[in-house]
């Protein structure tokens, strides 16, 4: 469970990283619920998604080393491209192993950002094993994001290869 200080920690890393989204009253909603709704509106994002929160927040942790050596994740789509733009944004070399019928605006634009994308497989498990068969064949230090604010690389390797993510959250629906 993440503490108050690792939030605040990671709301500072993130100033000036993302747009800050407003979150307006939402009568419609409001009314439908029976309670004040507020929403968060985080399409607003560069790309469209809260996503960026996590990639963005992994990516700004990571040391010169790992920077150097670049990152890899496993998505079906919107945490791929969070992570194929900030890593663009960063000057950190990226792979995204998407799933093949992921949405082609997703490995379009995670193109556009510099990522080199690969698809692999019928569904996000096959890209997923992809993800983590490549980290093993080319030995690069893994990095667990199953808490991006505590992400770190589990190890220094001095291998130029990429350091690979496993994934944010172990469904699609990732971030």
């Amino acid at each position: 469970m993440l503490g108050t200080a690792e939030i605040e920690a990671a709301r500072q890393r993130l100033k000036g990283a993302l747009y800050e989204t407003p979150c307006p009253y939402s009568q419609t909603l409001s009314e439908m619920s029976g309670v004040r709704c507020f929403v968060k509106l985080e399409n607003l994002q560069m790309t469209g998604s809260f996503k960026e929160r996590g990639a963005a927040n992994l990516l700004l942790q990571l040391g010169p080393a790992e920077r150097a050596r670049g990152v890899a994740a496993a998505s079906a789509g919107n945490h791929g491209l969070a992570v194929a733009f900030h890593a663009a944004r960063l000057g950190i070399g990226a792979v995204i192993v998407m799933p093949e019928w992921a949405p082609l605006i997703k490995v379009t634009s995670s193109r556009r950002y510099g990522a080199e994308v690969i698809l692999e497989g019928a569904n996000y498990d096959d890209a997923y094993a992809r993800a983590c068969a490549g980290s093993r064949s080319s030995t690069p230090s893994t990095t667990s994001v199953s808490s991006p604010v505590k992400a770190r690389s589990a190890s220094s390797s001095s291998s130029s290869a990429p350091t690979w993510t496993r994934s944010w959250f172990r469904s699609a629906a990732v971030g």
